[in-house]
This record gives C-alpha cells, sequence and structure tokens, in this order.
C-alpha cells in the first residue's frame, strides 16, 4: 500500500522501517510503500534547533553521510567546550564530553 506524506518547509520526518532507521525526508510530498504496521513516521520541527531523539547516536556513528546533510554536530571531548553561533549570534556553550545535534534548515548554525 502507498502511504501519502506531507512534510512542511519546517519539518523533517524520520522513517524507521521495522524498527531500524531508514532515512530523513526533507519537505516535500513523498509517497512511501509499506505493508501495515511495518513503518513509524517521527515528525520533528526543525525550528527547535536540537535533535535530541533516540535515534543520534546511530546517525551519528552509522549513517555519517545523513547526518552531514541534515546536521550540525557539536561534539566535545573531555577537555573541550565549544561556542555556538546560530546566524552569526551567540547563542550557547556546550561543556565537555557532549554531542549536539542542530538541524541543518531555517538557522545557520557553526561553532568554535
Amino acid at each position: 500500500m502507498l502511504r501519502r506524506v506531507l512534510i512542511g518547509d519546517n519539518e523533517r520526518v524520520l522513517v524507521i522501517r521495522k524498527r531500524r532507521f531508514a532515512e530523513i525526508l526533507e519537505p516535500g510530498e513523498r509517497w512511501i510503500f509499506t505493508l501495515a504496521q511495518e513503518i513509524e513516521l517521527e515528525r520533528y520541527n526543525v525550528r527547535d534547533l536540537v535533535y535530541a531523539g533516540e535515534w543520534a547516536d546511530y546517525i551519528v556513528n552509522s549513517r555519517s553521510g545523513i547526518a552531514t546533510r541534515s546536521f550540525t554536530v557539536v561534539e566535545t571531548s573531555d577537555a573541550q567546550v565549544a561556542v555556538v553561533y546560530l546566524d552569526g549570534r551567540l547563542a550557547r556553550v556546550i561543556g565537555a564530553s557532549n554531542r549536539v545535534l542542530f538541524w541543518k534548515g531555517p538557522v545557520s548554525s557553526t561553532f568554535s
């Protein structure tokens, strides 16, 4: 069966197929082939900026291409902190031993 999915400009949808991460859908109209309950769609508003879902570590560690395309990944070691700028303005400081995923899209995220 085909399932129609509409994704707004400020949304992204994670596709979980048979309890496994499949992909991230970007804005537009998408058609997904599915059999009954084998697919889950997790909708996120990218204006919330930070993605902290259960798939964050998996995406960064195992699907680096998707991580690079969809997120700005800020990761600090035990002896580092990161200063994050959103649209060129100081937004936050990330402490040592952390990983934060910022959605790419409505706001430009940079860090040092």
